[in-house]
């Protein structure tokens, strides 16, 4: 890592630990680096004045002086010297790095322009395409350069970080015009996300948070309450130790609109972290099973055309029988589920189509689709009849209908055809039940804006960002914890829906802590100590299972499925006598359940209850006489007993199947002890043959002390494995 990220992250730590003294004498080394001379000076000068503050405080401390303010004081400087330790890192990259960011701060510079002169350019060019959309279409040189200013825009508030405040003020002015159109507005909001997200910005996040709880434009707020929830999560500790955000943040407590947009925002981003898994279940399991299964459904489609059947066109009963027995009917139904619960199931598709030159440009990733911009300009004729389809599909995100107009405009028409009625045919399944959904909501236009726009900012990370976001959105993360929202996050209600919603995804470790708190809450909830059981389970943390399973027991004693559980654990636990409790207790609940009377057996004769692990074994046998696995245990327990004949009936009846390796290595040991050396070589080697494994005294382990034990002479079985070593060197 380079010195000056490694000092960087030295100085941001003393700072927040309250070493600020030495925090300072770091900094001081820090800003000498910078090759600004004005930034260095601007830098050096912020510092001293903090430094100077600082001193008189604790001069102030040492000479008894009381000072209610001190902490608070002490607190924003460290708050300061963080900032200026972001100035300086900033500063020295800007010099040479080649990330976009710093690219577009370079030309940001040398240009020379202020937000306001770039904000007027821009307006009067609106103004003149209002007035030539009044008798036909906009001049694409016309919509070219506004296009060209606002992503002038987006860059100069992407880069903006500590400045001037007319800066910000000019931010407002534009969010609050009537005039400025909602696509710039929009590119506001992501351009002082992003930037907060590279460098922390106290003034950038500040006007997030005021239009994240505005009423009147419910877009515009979904996208600003993501920003802010997006750089809350990124930044806990400089923002949890901001007083001006703290006291913003603290006045929403009271709103129930802003507690239901945060859910709804807060839900969003725990979707995101679902969809990597929905991209590789589509990439290794659907897809491919699907065109497996192609070749079948094409031959009945060709059968059913040469026989005029066209009824049979139609969807087939034998296809869903296909998709049945290939296991793709469940997965299929998931993903519907996964869709319907708002997952982006779109992702795999459209990031393939993420190679335009449009998409160069980082302001393009969040920029609202419309059907005049200049890069839809050599489709002109076509989009008119693309665009309904296009438009209509809440579940596009705005790059991706970018991708989806670009993509379908570079097609023949034939080919265009048949991909926009797969897309209607797909589409049309989803619309009545999105319709649905959409009708449940008291704030559609703010979910569907807030969910969009999350999928923006996903493709962007994932796609376009810089190594230092590109995993932003698939981390895990507390979402109870993030800073200054836990009044809102800590409620029952979300921690049950988003405890249920990992648990649901199969994310179990995030699922746990938050059912352990709903337990610690609702101490007799039975469901919630099962579910908090499971998770321990699933993560293979045993003893916390038993724990969780065992207070759900309390309170829900008959359980079968819980009765089950806590058999399978105990057992997983070494605790083999408790096992065969609880298994007793399933079997008699399902007295001929062939995995719980294996299972008992299993317990039985690990507990040393050789006899009643036998009776377990033939009952098992009894009833599967066709599986190998009762005959395997028989073998090994009469072994055990001592009942060798009896043992070496099953493992004759093991080897007229398909025997294991261990089946030979075990058998080997029965030979070796009724004196069969040549049978116990054979075995042996067989053993070596199918497992990879070399066998010797050493790696024999507990079965040397079996072997001895049942009588075996230690001088004979190395002089047969010295035997295996000549047979196989």
């Amino acid at each position: 890592m380079p010195p000056h990220i490694d000092r960087h992250t030295s100085i941001e730590t003393l700072a927040a630990g309250g070493n600020l003294c030495d925090a300072m004498k770091m900094l001081r080394q820090s800003i000498q680096t910078v090759a600004d001379n004005a930034m260095r000076s601007r830098l050096n000068s912020e510092l001293e004045q903090n430094a100077d503050t600082y001193e008189r405080l604790l001069d102030f401390f040492i000479k008894g002086f009381p000072d209610e303010s001190r902490k608070s004081m002490r607190d924003d400087i460290a708050q300061k010297l963080l900032e200026i330790n972001d100035s300086s890192l900033r500063a020295i990259q800007k010099t040479d790095s080649s990330d976009p960011y710093f690219s577009a701060l370079r030309f940001k510079t040398s240009a020379n322009f202020s937000l306001r002169q770039l904000t007027e350019a821009f307006q009067a060019d609106i103004s003149r395409i209002r007035l030539a959309e009044e008798v036909g279409r906009a001049p694409l040189p016309l919509r070219k350069a506004a296009e060209k200013k606002a992503t002038d825009i987006f860059n100069y508030v992407w880069t903006l970080h500590r400045d001037r405040e007319e800066d910000y003020a000019a931010i407002r002015t534009m969010l609050d015009d009537e005039s400025i159109p909602f696509s710039l507005k929009s590119q506001l909001i992501s351009a002082l996300m992003l930037s907060s997200l590279k460098f922390f910005d106290p003034s950038g996040l500040e006007i997030l948070i005021e239009y994240a709880s505005r009423y009147g434009d419910e877009r515009l707020a979904a996208r600003a309450m993501t920003a802010t929830v997006a750089v809350m999560r990124r930044h806990p500790d400089r923002v949890r130790g901001n007083r001006r955000i703290r006291l913003r943040i603290e006045a929403w407590s009271d709103d129930i609109m802003v507690y239901r947009r945060l859910r709804e925002v807060l839900m969003n981003m725990l979707r995101s972290r679902d969809t990597a898994r929905i991209e590789t279940s589509l990439r290794e399991d659907i897809i491919p099973g699907l065109q497996k299964i192609r070749p079948d459904i094409m031959d009945k489609m060709k059968k059913a055309a040469s026989e005029n059947d066209i009824m049979s066109l139609e969807e087939n009963p034998e296809w869903q029988e296909m998709l049945k027995s290939s296991g793709l009917e469940d997965k299929l139904k998931e993903l519907t589920e996964i869709q319907m619960d708002g997952g982006d199931i779109l992702m795999g598709a459209f990031s393939r189509l993420k190679s335009f030159p449009f998409f160069n440009e980082t302001a393009n990733w969040f920029l609202p689709y419309s059907i005049t911009h200049s890069a839809l300009e050599t489709s002109a004729d076509i989009l008119p009849a693309l665009n309904p389809l296009i438009e209509a599909n809440s579940e596009l995100c705005e790059s991706d209908r970018y991708s989806m107009a670009l993509s379908l405009s570079t097609m023949p028409e034939t080919q265009r055809k048949m991909i926009m009625s797969q897309f209607e045919a797909q589409f049309a399944q989803l619309k009545e039940a999105l319709d649905e959904s959409r009708h449940k909501s008291s704030t559609p236009e703010f979910d569907n804006e807030a969910k969009r726009f999350m999928r923006d900012f996903y493709r962007y990370c994932r796609l376009k960002a810089e190594k230092d976001l590109s995993g932003f959105l698939t981390e895990s993360f507390d979402i109870t914890k993030i800073p200054l929202l836990e009044t809102f996050t800590g409620s029952d209600e979300f921690i049950t829906l988003a405890a249920e919603f990992y648990f649901r995804r199969n994310f179990y470790s995030e699922a746990a802590p938050l059912f352990g708190m709903l337990c610690e809450r609702n101490p007799t909830e039975a469901g919630l100590f099962e579910k908090l059981g499971y998770c321990h389970y699933v993560d293979k943390n045993i003893p916390k299972a038993i724990e969780a399973y065992s207070k759900a027991e309390l309170f829900n004693p008959d359980s079968h499925w819980l009765i089950r559980q806590l058999a399978i654990c105990h057992k997983l636990n070494g605790d083999f006598e408790k096992g065969a409790l609880y298994y007793r207790r399933a079997l008699a609940d399902e007295p001929e359940n062939y995995k719980v009377i294996m299972n008992l057996g299993h317990c039985l004769l690990e507990n040393g209850d050789v006899d009643e692990a036998l009776k377990q074994y033939y009952h098992a046998d009894y009833m599967r006489p066709e599986l190998d696995a009762p005959k395997r245990a028989l073998a090994w327990g009469e072994f055990i007993k001592g009942n060798h004949e009896k043992s070496a009936t099953q493992y004759s009846k093991l080897m007229k199947g398909k025997p294991t390796a261990n089946d030979h290595l075990n058998e080997g040991h029965l030979k070796f002890i009724l004196g069969d050396f040549r049978g116990a070589l054979d075995d042996y080697r067989e053993y070596e043959k199918m497992s990879g494994n070399r066998l010797d005294m050493d790696s024999l382990g507990s079965d040397l002390d079996l072997i001895i034990g049942k009588g075996g002479n230690k001088d004979d079985l190395s002089l047969l494995l010295d035997m295996l070593r000549k047979s196989n060197p």
